[in-house]
């Protein structure tokens, strides 16, 4: 039987990610190329950028995450905040709050927060 995970990670050059259990989340974690994000290649939501913000919530409790995953699924660009972990998500954070700013500045246009060519250094 083939090895669809190998296949898929070297036909799209994937990057394996190994983060410690209290180690910081790289910043630019909610940038990058993941299966689920490929599946929005091409497609472009019309307007500005009026819902997009942070989803404070518990990541131990199922209808946190459901309703995260819901906003997401319907094109909410939501960064998931549980204040129990905020030390290690302050980076991925920052860089969210950059780009909502930038939109804020600039409410015509919808800019892309992932950019799926970059990597953390």
């Amino acid at each position: 039987m083939p090895d669809y995970r190998r296949l898929l990670n070297e036909w799209l050059r994937g990057e394996t990610l190994q983060i410690g259990h209290d180690a910081l989340l790289p910043a630019n974690l909610n940038t990058l190329l993941s299966p689920s994000r490929l599946t929005e290649s091409g497609l472009e939501l019309p307007g500005p950028i009026n819902d997009a913000g942070f989803y404070v919530g518990s990541a131990g409790n199922f209808t946190d995450l459901v309703n995260f995953w819901n906003l997401r699924a319907a094109g909410v660009e939501v960064v998931f905040a549980d204040l129990q972990f905020l030390n290690r998500l302050t980076p991925m954070i920052d860089v969210h709050r950059t780009w909502l700013e930038r939109c804020l500045r600039n409410p015509g246009a919808r800019t892309e927060p992932r950019q799926s060519g970059y990597r953390a250094p």
